[in-house]
């Protein structure tokens, strides 16, 4: 389970980052509307969205992918890093519990998180595992 509101997209690797820069361009408007009188009213029930987050995006992989991400030593993660200026974090294997998916957070600024979210997306495809 998760208190974040998920979005389950699947496509080719080129629908994948054309989505993903639709959401990321929409999270980013959030912030800029709450400042609108007639929004605010609409939004502050619900919405206290911290700004830090429209830079921030989160992928699920599935376990196979997490290492090809990852890398040996770490190299992969870190050249996905060091290309787009993005910060890549996946979430550890949890020990004991079969979960099939890790969680993937890219933070950054929005043309360095799209980078990363792109290079990420490749590796996915690049699982012969992955179904996606």
């Amino acid at each position: 389970g998760t208190t974040e509101r998920v979005c389950l997209v699947q496509g080719t690797a080129e629908a994948l980052n054309a989505v993903h820069s639709f959401i990321a361009e929409k999270v980013r408007e959030i912030p800029q509307a709450m400042t609108k009188p007639e929004v605010v009213n609409i939004l502050q029930p619900q919405t206290t969205m911290n700004p830090d987050r429209a830079k921030q995006a989160k992928l699920i992989v599935p376990n196979s992918t997490a290492g090809l991400i990852i890398g040996k030593g770490g190299a992969t993660v870190k050249a996905v890093m060091e290309q787009s200026g993005a910060w890549v974090q996946l979430s550890q294997k949890p020990e004991g519990i079969n979960l099939q998916e890790r969680v993937v957070t890219v933070s950054g600024e929005p043309e360095q998180v799209h980078k990363a979210v792109s290079a990420i997306v490749q590796k996915v495809q690049e699982d012969p595992q992955s179904s996606s």
